[in-house]
């Protein structure tokens, strides 16, 4: 028994959590690499919802959040708490950067979930693993570079 309910997106209050089914390749990819039903996940404060988009994280309206995906669920703590903590927190991350390092590596922990091994998923998996390499060789340098300076 979880501590969550579902309730329409219709009643959405401030620290709901949206968690969404999206119709493009890389939603699919997501769902095919993590196993699950959704691929993506935002946080609603009120009038707008707080998500990870490419740009960055970001702010925009319920509607426009909602919009061309497959379906929504929107999920609430079954026990009434204060959420203004966590509605503060979701928008402390608001921002242009957006957390590829965490992406990656939320990536390669995916991995040793034992997917299914198919020559495309076989492909991905090398692509990804080489983008993270680059990645984690970019980021040593811009650390030693730092530590000499």
């Amino acid at each position: 028994m979880t501590g969550l309910v579902t309730i329409p997106t219709t009643d959405l209050a401030a620290g709901d959590v949206l968690l969404y089914r999206g119709t493009g390749w890389l939603a699919k990819a997501i769902r095919l690499f993590d196993g699950t039903e959704v691929n993506h996940a935002g946080l609603f404060v009120d009038p707008e919802v707080g998500e990870a988009r490419g740009q960055g994280v970001g702010r925009q309206g319920r509607d426009q959040s909602l919009a061309d995906r497959e379906f929504v669920l929107a999920r609430r703590l079954k026990q009434a708490v204060p959420l203004s903590p966590v509605c503060a927190k979701g928008l402390s991350f608001v921002g242009p950067r957006y957390a590829f390092e965490q992406l990656l590596l939320l990536a390669v922990l995916s991995l040793t979930r034992k997917p299914k091994v198919t020559p495309v998923l076989r492909f991905l998996v090398r692509r990804v693993l080489d983008a993270a390499v680059g990645l984690l060789n970019e980021m040593i340098q811009r650390a030693a570079g730092a530590r000499s300076e």
